[in-house]
């Protein structure tokens, strides 16, 4: 199971041939495919992407300098660290029920 942030045809089939040059098999997820109960539905430096970068590096975040038009997905200055927490916590807890 590789849990991955860049969405998209093209990355999943990377990540299939990777796996197969290395004769390993691979499940390629996008990262908000763990979250959809929650409202994820996968964006750019949107709602999830920020909030998910809240718990660890708060430091890189300015909600004061967002350009809405760069953003795809939920406005981003409506996340929060306690949102990131939940949605992380939850998405590794999947990822190791789903890889055992």
């Amino acid at each position: 199971l590789v849990v991955n942030g860049h969405y998209g045809l093209e990355n999943s089939i990377a990540v299939r041939r990777a796996a197969i040059a290395c004769s390993a098999n691979a499940v390629p997820v996008a990262d908000y495919e763990l979250l959809t109960d929650l409202g994820a539905a996968g964006d750019h430096a949107g709602l999830f992407d920020t909030a998910l970068l809240l718990p660890d590096r708060p430091d890189l975040v300015d909600l004061g300098q967002v350009d809405l038009p760069g953003v795809i997905g939920a406005d981003p200055r409506d996340a929060t660290a306690e949102l990131g927490v939940r949605a992380l916590a939850l998405a590794t807890e999947r990822r190791r029920l789903a890889t055992g």
